[in-house]
Order: C-alpha cells, then structure tokens, then sequence
C-alpha cells in the first residue's frame, strides 16, 4: 500500500485543512478596522501548551476513532483560522501578520495530524513504527516551541505597531 505512505498522509492532511481554510476565509465577511481588538498580551507558555494540546489532539484522536477526529481537529482549526483571517482581510497588514508563526505552526500541526492517521493504520497492522513515532513528536513539540516564541515575541510588536497606525 504504497499510497498509504507518511508522506501522502501529510499531503491529505495539508489539503484537508487548505481546502476548509480557503472556504472559511472566503466565506468570512472582514470587520470594521475599529472592531479589531489589537490589544494582545500573549503568554508564551499559553499559547505552547494550547498548540502543544491540539497537536496531541491530532495525535492521540487518530487511533482512538479511526482517523475521524484527527480530521476533525484539522477541520476545526481551518475554519478558525479562515474566519479569523477573513474577519481582518480588510486591513491587508493584520493578515501579514499571521504568516512568520503559521509558516511553522501548520505544518507542524499537519504533521502531527499524519502522525495520528499514520499511528491509525499501524494499530490496524498492530506494528508500531516507534522510531518514527518519537521523530515526530520531537519536530512537533520543537517546531511549536519555535512557532509560540515567535507568535508571542515578533507579532506582538507588529500588532503593536499596525495598532498605532489605525
């Protein structure tokens, strides 16, 4: 089953969660810039361990219903960033900023999420790929460590200044 690889896994994942994003951002109608709440003060380690809780989701979910909330997390969590992105498209600057933390936030996600599919299809053959398992987390749990440092410390201070510009 060649087409069952981690790799075609991961497209899945990444076009399940691109096709649910495009629809929910398209779909959004953007707000009044003066609906926009800009006043941010996120806490690096809130937004690590809520990234780190929906990539065990994703994880963890696959095996325990046959890969349908991994999908649905994936799903979830598109429309949530769709809608979000689509409510502040108005104002082309605060979609900008979404992009240095997502660049490593979704593939990570989506990586944990084939991870999930992938650990669903090995409980199936009952042959655990535990090598690959812990790979895995390891680039999960560090490529959000990274993508929270940066969602906390670099966008902040671009809030912060798109803020005072509107």
């Amino acid at each position: 089953m060649k087409w069952l690889s981690f790799k075609n896994i991961y497209f899945v994942c990444l076009l399940v969660f691109l096709i649910a994003f495009f629809i929910s951002y398209m779909y959004t109608p953007p707000l009044k810039i003066s609906e926009i709440n800009t006043k941010v003060n996120p806490s690096l380690t809130g937004i690590f361990l809520n990234n780190l809780r929906v990539a065990f989701l994703l994880v963890f979910l696959g095996p325990l219903t046959i890969g349908f909330g991994t999908f649905g997390v994936i799903i979830f969590n598109a429309i949530l960033a769709g809608s979000f992105l689509g409510s502040v498209k108005s104002e082309e600057s605060m979609v900008l900023l979404f992009i240095p933390h997502a660049l490593i936030e979704i593939p990570v996600l989506m990586l944990a999420g084939a991870l999930g599919i992938s650990l669903t299809l090995q409980l199936f053959k009952l042959k655990f790929n535990l090598k690959q398992i812990v790979l895995c987390i390891t680039i999960i749990t560090i490529g959000l460590l990274i993508a929270s440092t940066i969602e906390t410390h670099i966008t902040t201070i671009f809030v912060k200044e798109i803020s005072n510009k509107l």
